[in-house]
């Protein structure tokens, strides 16, 4: 049993995979950015 569907990378596909890298990206970036500012204030 083959599924066509995996053997055959659409760019549809491909572009879901890139916007997923970017998302979790971006919530790291968040996360560094707001992590010391949640550290700085529960410690204040």
């Amino acid at each position: 049993m083959r599924t066509p569907e995996l053997v055959e990378l659409s760019p549809s596909s491909l572009m879901g995979e890139l916007h997923v890298c970017l998302a979790v990206g971006m919530a790291l970036m968040c996360m560094h950015s707001v992590y010391p500012i949640i550290f700085l204030v529960f410690n204040g």
